[in-house]
């Protein structure tokens, strides 16, 4: 009663809350010493040889005594392990002074080929007084321990949490030990020389005293501009909080971590219950990370990182204690971190937890740090470091490598966090092994243990977590569907099919594969597989899963054909595993017959080309480049010297100046042809400038006038052009860039948005044009609008106008607004449109074009008027000899580069680039079966 009156916990001596959890419980070592019999029965059991061999004789002399932590497993920060080898293998050794004997596992003892005797009677004591059965004593086992050699006896008991221990039997053919626990330290002398073991990296584990050194990566808080000091007021905490509050401000001020403070800016403060019942300090700055400017510094990607590990069979990792508390806050940003709480003002000296660019000025300052070992043989997440290698040797020196590196930049880690030389490691939520990658069990515990969701944010939660694995899961993304569709708006109504889903996803988490890492130097195998309601892919290289992949169609594309849908597959999974896909030629495997043809032999490269302009051609040509017999001659003049600028070779690919060089190679020259003419559909002058700006083919003139001439699509759809009976009276030669220009329409188009014709305005100097969607009817004043908002905007009032008697170009309005512009209008002859005869090709041109691209779908015209101002003006004109761009920008027009949709940051951006590739896709396709 005494306790619930203080409101003190009933197990513990710390005040009671609802979230209270009780600290952990310890071990108590007691040792039972044995008595005289049982001692005598365990010395005789050993054999008489032993002495006469030269064996230690501490065995017949005291009992095989084993601590409780070296039995249980238990460690902490003053626990040291050495490794250590015995008969070529590595192991890691428990150096415990609470163990009388070395002890090895029996089923080590049995691996390393160890013959043990006389272990009929001996028994070894545990120090709580349980008794052990002894598998017997092997002699002279040879170890190595940091290059010394030495000769031991071993007991064999069952022993599964450390490798060996090495206990007072070892540690005393040692003499005299110098042993400092808190830097876990060892110093001796062994046949005239000074050993020490751990003791160089012993500073590392210590706490750091004082302020961390000014580096140049001191975190700076730069705000918008015009933002005014942020002052949150302080939170009112509870009686139980308010000292825990004072308590720890109280240790941060004497560590200099933080100081007292007169700053404008404010913000609240948190207590956060860890798991194991202490609180976590934690400051909120939302209001402040709101009105800062935000680090554009990369984060690493955690599946990037991974992919780093393949053959990696000895791992280390490192982590920094307070890692945070270890940068400093640049002076004139340590105002901004001021926090109150009900006692006082205080503001930081070191970076905190809670800036919103915390995170990446601490990735900045270990990149920095570990920079030139970074992906060979060391990994860095914010505070988690890990070191792989394959070479126990090799793994040794470049632990002592980064350790030098930390101590030079003053950083410390925490020992309990780290692990060292261990054949499996967990790291960033993952287990890491020579096998592969699994999951890590806590995480799948978790998942396992969810309760139903009852709101979409409790399902948003599970599907957040476990999509994190989603990689490891066959078919994750058509599990998931009837959940995912739950988190639409207005839509959560939980019924039998989500709950079906929700314990199908549990339990497809609980039972996943380990994935295999990639290794970059042998093929890459699409399997991938459709069905009525989505698709599933695996990405492998014949030996076991790297990952999965899956998704449910859209609407849209439950419509299509099978092997449409397969090939949407195929599609979507080449692009979600683009970075292992990129320059490499992979094979994708499926089991659709008409989709196994249309792709051709199941490359991955024709898929990538088929499917818009997406990386499949470069890597073609690389293939191309090591047979074709051209491009080998070639190469070996490169190589001899024989050949100039500008021939030169770069990343795989032979490039004539700035131009890619395709070797003859007829598909591969089908392939670049299609799309040069297939981007607008154009006449052999244009399809050919377009051509030279990115490849080189000899010969290229006559290759494109016979595609042109044999392209069905142009025959379809382009009308034939005479020259005109007759005298032409032209016009005038303009002087100057957009100073005479000429208009006209183009009516009669599918109404799309209110929209149904399109005026076109071309410069008469540089053959420039601008369309731009109207509604019908128009009107003068809504014409003059478009026209003030579509060129005057960009171009200024022109000098002169040339159109047709259309009534919007005579009407009194039209004339009067350009009379007060100085705007000459000079209207056609009645019936006489050669007056304005640029306007009429350029009419034919636009409307040719859409034909091609819209063909099929002629209310998608208005998507692609854009795309068609874009091509006309980057087209190369005979006249000009030149691009209309280039007469008006001075420079040729840049190329369109392919665009993965993978790569967009928005949906929104991801499905337009998405949309654009489908129809490119399907004008390449018609063009095929043309």
């Amino acid at each position: 009663m005494e306790r619930r009156r203080q409101g003190l916990c009933f197990n513990c001596d710390e005040p009671y809350t609802p979230t209270h959890v009780c600290p952990r419980l310890f071990y108590l070592e007691t040792v039972d010493f044995t008595e005289e019999d049982a001692l005598a029965d365990e010395a005789a059991a050993l054999p008489p040889q032993a002495a006469a061999e030269g064996a230690p004789a501490a065995a017949p002399a005291t009992a095989l005594v084993v601590s409780l932590h070296a039995l249980a497993g238990i460690r902490d920060e003053r626990t040291m392990l050495l490794p250590v080898t015995i008969h070529g293998e590595r192991l890691v050794a428990l150096v415990d002074t609470g163990s009388t004997h070395n002890f090895l596992p029996e089923a080590t003892m049995r691996r390393l080929a160890l013959q043990p005797t006389g272990g009929e009677q001996l028994r070894v004591t545990v120090a709580n007084g349980d008794r052990l059965r002894c598998h017997g004593l092997a002699w002279d086992v040879p170890i190595t321990i940091g290059g010394e050699h030495f000769s031991i006896t071993c007991a064999g008991i069952d022993l599964g949490c450390f490798d060996i221990i090495l206990g007072v039997d070892f540690l005393r053919t040692l003499g005299p030990i110098l042993w400092d626990f808190d830097a876990l330290m060892m110093t001796f002398w062994r046949l005239g020389r000074r050993i020490r073991w751990d003791g160089q990296n012993g500073d590392l584990f210590t706490e750091p005293q004082g302020l961390p050194p000014a580096r140049a990566y001191d975190h700076r808080i730069h705000l918008l501009p015009g933002s005014a000091p942020v002052a949150v007021r302080p939170y009112r905490y509870p009686q139980l909080q308010k000292d825990e509050l004072e308590r720890q401000c109280a240790l941060m001020l004497a560590a200099g971590i933080i100081r007292i403070s007169t700053s404008p800016f404010t913000a609240p403060v948190l207590l956060v219950r860890k798991s194991y019942g202490t609180w976590r300090f934690c400051i909120d700055y939302r209001a402040l990370n709101a009105v800062t400017l935000k680090d554009k510094f990369p984060i690493p990607v955690v599946d990037e990182l991974l992919d780093e590990l393949h053959g990696a069979r000895f791992f280390t990792k490192l982590d920094l204690g307070s890692g945070y508390h270890q940068v400093r806050m640049h002076p004139n940003d340590i105002a901004k971190t001021a926090f109150r709480t009900h006692h006082g003002h205080f503001e930081f000296l070191v970076m905190p937890f809670g800036l919103t660019n915390a995170p990446a000025t601490f990735q900045a300052l270990m990149n920095d740090v570990l920079r030139p070992y970074l992906r060979r043989f060391v990994l860095v997440f914010f505070d988690d470091i890990l070191i792989y290698i394959a070479s126990w040797a090799e793994h040794l020196q470049h632990v002592a490598i980064v350790f030098n590196e930390l101590r030079a930049h003053h950083l410390h880690l925490k020992r309990s966090k780290c692990s060292f030389g261990t054949p499996s490691v967990a790291y960033l939520d993952h287990v890491i092994s020579a096998d592969g990658v699994a999951m890590d069990a806590d995480k799948v515990a978790a998942v396992a243990a969810w309760p139903t969701p009852h709101s979409p944010r409790a399902l948003r939660g599970f599907l957040g977590l476990a999509g994190y694995y989603r990689k490891f899961i066959r078919e994750f993304g058509l599990i998931a569907s009837p959940l995912t569709r739950l988190l639409r708006r207005d839509a959560f109504a939980w019924d039998e099919e989500a709950t079906t889903a929700f314990e199908a996803l549990k339990g497809a988490l609980t039972t996943g594969p380990v994935l295999q890492m990639p290794d970059f130097d042998r093929p890459f195998v699409v399997d991938c597989d459709a069905s009525g309601a989505g698709f599933g892919a695996v990405l492998h290289q014949g030996d076991g899963p790297l990952a999965f992949f899956s998704r449910p169609f859209a609407l849209r594309h439950l419509k299509l054909a099978p092997y449409e849908r397969e090939l949407i597959g195929l599609v979507q999974a080449v692009r979600h595993w683009r970075p292992y896909l990129w320059g490499r030629s992979f094979q994708i495997r499926t089991d659709h017959y008409n989709l196994d043809s249309t792709v051709g032999a199941s490359e991955g490269t024709a898929l990538c080309i088929r499917s818009g302009p997406t990386f499949g051609l470069f890597t073609e040509i690389r293939r191309a480049m090591a047979t074709a017999a051209d491009a080998v001659l070639l190469r070996q003049q490169l190589a001899a010297g024989d050949l100039e600028e500008p021939w030169r070779f770069t990343d795989g690919l032979l490039l004539h100046g700035r131009c890619v060089f395709v070797p003859a190679h007829d598909d591969l020259r089908h392939q670049v042809l299609l799309l040069a003419h297939s981007a607008g559909h154009e006449d052999v002058q244009k399809t050919l400038h377009r051509l030279r700006a990115d490849f080189y083919i000899p010969g290229d003139r006559a290759l494109v006038r016979d595609w042109v001439r044999s392209c069905m699509t142009c025959q379809r759809n382009k009308t034939e052009t005479l020259r005109p009976a007759g005298l032409l009276q032209p016009l005038d030669v303009p002087s100057q860039v957009w100073a005479d220009i000429s208009m006209d329409f183009i009516v009669g188009l599918p109404k799309v948005g209110g929209k149904s014709v399109i005026l076109t305005v071309v410069d008469r100097f540089s053959k420039y044009a601008h369309f731009i969607a109207l509604g019908h009817p128009y009107t003068a004043a809504s014409v003059a609008r478009a026209f003030f908002e579509g060129i005057v905007r960009l171009h200024r009032f022109p000098s002169s106008i040339v159109s047709d008697r259309d009534p919007v170009f005579t009407s009194h309005v039209w004339r009067d607004l350009f009379r007060m512009g100085g705007v000459q209008l000079r209207l056609s002859t009645a019936f006489h449109p050669q007056t304005d005869g640029q306007s009429e090709v350029v009419n034919k041109v636009i409307a040719m074009y859409l034909r091609c691209i819209t063909g099929d779908r002629p209310r998608a015209w208005v998507d692609w008027l854009a795309w068609a101002e874009y091509c006309y003006n980057t087209s190369y004109h005979s006249a000009l000899r030149a691009t209309p761009f280039e007469v008006v920008y001075g420079r040729p027009p840049p190329p369109i580069l392919p665009v993965d949709p993978a790569t967009a940051r928005t949906e929104a951006a991801g499905e337009l680039i998405r949309t654009r590739d489908e129809m490119l896709a399907e004008v390449r396709q018609r063009l095929l079966q043309a």
